[in-house]
């Protein structure tokens, strides 16, 4: 099931944007911007990723045309349960290229609380680690998966992917892009007045520390940090370059 809820009237949008409080521009816009502008300028750094601009887009780009091959579409769950790795955001970008919806769970959280959270918001797809910290997510969304109807696939960052999930790394090595129709990506994507690219009602993606989206969980450069658009949640510190 797709998220469709309008959270802000035409009236508050237009009120928010000409107060400048909201600017009449999305996380994608912005990265496309930098990556044209200061494209060889690093916007991230974690464990194995150093990507600047251009090569954040250009992976976010590939993600969005695999997205929408796998059958993800406009407001259709992306459920993102990942430590403070690059992938992440690669996939929140991606998202917001093609309208779908994010929606992020601590990577401290086991079965009880991932189930609840996955079937709450009827998630489509979910990105997450083979293993983290010794604890098997592979082997834990397994055991969830007959009872999530509307899960349709599952990515897995790691060597260790199991029968009936697909390699992170696999989907991120094939040129998608290659039969991707530009025109259908961009009639995809969302608007500034769309306010679902990222859904976190459903999960505390505030745990602090190593194991959830909390402020830190990448570097990202401060130009995308202090531009984020409505809908848009991308916590963040700045890098030095």
């Amino acid at each position: 099931m797709a998220i469709r809820d309008l959270y802000h009237d035409a009236e508050s949008i237009a009120r928010y944007v000409r107060d400048g409080e909201w600017a009449d521009r999305t996380l994608d816009d912005y990265l496309q911007t930098h990556a044209r502008e200061r494209g060889d300028k690093l916007a991230i750094v974690d464990r194995r990723w150093r990507l600047t601009y251009r090569e954040l887009n250009r992976l976010a780009h590939r993600a969005a045309c695999g997205l929408l091959h796998l059958g993800v579409g406009p407001g259709d769950v992306i459920s993102i349960q990942l430590p403070n790795w690059a992938e992440w955001l690669i996939v929140h970008c991606a998202a917001t290229k093609i309208g779908a919806v994010t929606n992020s769970i601590g990577a401290v959280y086991r079965e009880h609380e991932v189930g609840y959270i996955l079937d709450y918001a009827a998630t489509s797809l979910m990105v997450i680690p083979d293993g983290f910290r010794g604890f098997s997510y592979t082997d834990m969304v397994a055991g969830l998966r007959s009872k999530l109807p509307a899960l349709r696939g599952v990515l897995v960052a790691g060597d260790r992917v199991p029968p009936g999930m697909r390699s992170f790394a696999g989907f991120l090595d094939t040129a998608w892009e290659a039969a991707c129709q530009p025109d259908n990506r961009a009639a995809r994507r969302a608007t500034a007045d769309s306010s679902g690219a990222f859904r976190s009602d459903v999960s505390a993606s505030s745990q602090g520390g190593d194991e959830s989206p909390s402020p830190g969980f990448v570097k990202l450069a401060p130009e995308v940090r202090n531009h984020l658009a409505v809908g848009d949640r991308v916590p963040a510190h700045s890098t030095s370059a």
